[in-house]
Formats: C-alpha cells, structure tokens, sequence
C-alpha cells in the first residue's frame, strides 16, 4: 500500500498547487494538472494483480487478427488488435488504457472544478477507492471516462452528441445503454415535485426488488439475480448518502451559485439510489462506476461555496481524515489490497 499513499499524498499536492494557481495563470495551471495524469497513469499502468488485470492480460495475449470476442464488445476488442498492433507486450496495453481513463477524469475533474477544490475531488478519485476500481473494472471505466467528459454535452444542451458518445461506449461496454435515459434525467430541477416522485418510484423499486430481477428473465443481467456473493459495504453505502444529505441542506446555496447545480446533485442522487439496490446484490455497485465522479465534484464545490471560515476549514479537514480511514479501511481491512508491479517503485526511488 506504500505506492497507493505516495501516489494520494503527490497527486492531492499537486492537485492543490494547480488550483491555486489556476487563479491567476490558467495556462501554467495545466502543467500541474499534466504531472498528476502521469502519476496516476504510470502507478495504474505498471500494475500486476490486481483485480481483472490479469485476465484483460490474458485477453491480450489472445488477440490476433480474426479473433472472436468470445462475448467481448466489439468496441474493445477494435482497440486492443489496434494496441496490439503497436505492441505484443501487455503492459502496453496497460498503459494506454490507464492513460485515457486517468487523462479523461482527471481532465473532467479539473474543468468541472473551477467553481469547487480541485484537490478534493483529486483526493477522493483515489480515497474512495474509484482510482483502484479503475485497475479492476477496466472496460467499464474506459467507458465511463468517455461519459463524463461528455458530460460538457449535457451542459451545453448537445443531445446528439452525447447520444452518439453513449452508443460508441456501448461498444466498450454494455452497461453504458443505462446513461441515454440519465440525459433527461439529470436535466430536471432537483427536489421538484416532479424529481422526488421519480426518485419515490425508483426506491419503491427496492420494495420489490425480486420481482423486478425476475423480470430480467434469462437475459446477461438477469442473471446476476442468483448471485449467491450478498451485497455492497454497508459503510460504502453510507458514504454515497452524505451528499444528498449535503445537497438537500445546502439546496438554496446550489441554487444561488452553481449553474450546474441540477446536474451534479441529480448525478449524485442517482448514485446513492443505484447503492440502496447494491445492498441487494453487489452487481448493482458497478453502475455506480458512471455516476460516482459526479460526487468528487459535487464535494468539492460544496466544501468551497457551502461552508464558511472556520467551519470550512473543520469540514475540510475532516473530509480528508474520514477518507483516509475508510481508505484504510476498504483497501487493506475489507479488500487486503495489495499492489503489486514489475516495475520496483521503491528501488527506483530509493536508488
């Protein structure tokens, strides 16, 4: 776990000094911003064994001209024959997709930050263990990179092009299918009439959670319904709760002063609603991996607009002790992570 902390510890600096700088030299700001995608490119890149790497290597090996995807998505099997073309060696496999997923993130991360603290959302990339999911679910991650910077679409009322985003990530990975309706959704004024009865409808689903599996009937997810591995953390479910505590105590502030605000909080509200389910079955938490990114931005402009003086610099810092212990927590108690590379990080330090 000794790369994880150096990594949390260099990128949170980093992250910092590109924010303050960014207020008055935008373009030296990106410099920063720069060495914190190579870090985190570099520690995920030259992983081994961690979560699914191993087997996304095997997959690798495998790949030759007229291979079958053998139930991979096309889209991702296109890119590795096109990496594999370049190179026969896996980790540059690795590499290459850990540099587009970090690239893409910590890039959203940065533009969807100006109004918030970049280095919170930066910190919590990694403490809340999003970062070490990135190594795990690889395919999906890709396509949720690609979907939160298309997130600008929303923004920018670009319907067709973010529906064309989402059809190509569904080439990644299929789950993507679930974030055409999210456009519409995330649209709507939050804590509205309408809003709370679709989120009201949704939790009713938690009610009648095995019917609704059974609908699913023989189909790829319904068969997740048998699974026998019980649910998400009980803890990491009250984790994603906190901001729609947070949003719904600070809903006038939002209002006031973040245009974005129904974006973001309507992302995050998703996110804790798609956790509930994940008591149920795990499964569920993976859906989680589209609509988490949005909390890092949400927490980082609530911390900055949200709160004042001394009370802001209470919450801050307490922010960071609570993730740094559930970090602990989750990675080493509840998971026993371990990195593991064939590249000697201490040894290249220490040298």
């Amino acid at each position: 776990m000794t790369v994880f902390y150096l990594t949390l510890l260099s990128v949170y600096i980093f992250s910092l000094i590109a924010r303050i700088v960014r207020e008055n030299h935008k373009n030296l700001a990106w410099i920063f911003v720069v060495i914190v995608i190579l870090i985190l490119t570099l520690v995920s890149g030259l992983r081994s064994g961690i979560g699914d790497t191993y087997m996304y290597e095997h997959l690798y090996s495998l790949i030759v001209p007229d291979f079958n995807s053998d139930g991979y998505e096309p889209g991702f099997i296109l890119l590795l024959k096109g990496l594999k073309y370049i190179s026969d060696e896996s980790i540059f496999m690795l590499l290459v997709t850990s540099a587009i997923i970090n690239m893409l993130n910590i890039i959203s991360l940065y533009i969807f930050t100006e109004d918030g603290y970049f280095e919170i959302a930066v910190f919590l990339y990694i403490a809340s263990g999003y970062y070490t999911t990135t190594m795990n679910g690889l395919r999906q991650s890709l396509a949720a990179s690609f979907i939160f910077l298309a997130t600008i679409f929303i923004i920018k009322k670009k319907f067709i092009l973010y529906l064309t985003t989402i059809v190509l990530m569904i080439t990644i990975h299929n789950s993507a299918f679930i974030m055409i309706p999210i456009y519409f959704i995330s649209k709507q004024k939050v804590w509205t009439k309408r809003t709370n009865i679709l989120y009201a409808i949704m939790l009713l689903g938690l009610l009648f959670y095995d019917p609704l599996m059974g609908l699913l009937g023989d189909s790829k997810y319904g068969g997740y319904a048998d699974s026998t591995e019980g649910g998400a953390n009980i803890i990491r479910i009250i984790i994603f709760m906190i901001p729609i505590i947070l949003a719904y105590m600070k809903r006038d502030i939002i209002t006031e002063k973040w245009k974005e605000g129904n974006i973001f909080v309507n992302m995050s509200i998703l996110c804790g609603v798609i956790m509930l389910f994940s008591a149920f079955n795990w499964i569920f938490a993976r859906f989680g991996i589209y609509f988490q990114l949005y909390n890092f931005v949400f927490f980082s402009f609530i911390l900055k607009n949200g709160f004042k003086g001394k009370e802001k610099r209470l919450i801050y810092f307490l922010l960071i002790l609570f993730y740094l212990m559930f970090f602990y927590y989750e990675q080493v108690i509840s998971l026993g992570m371990v990195y593991k590379s064939k590249f000697d990080f201490l040894k290249f330090l220490y040298y």
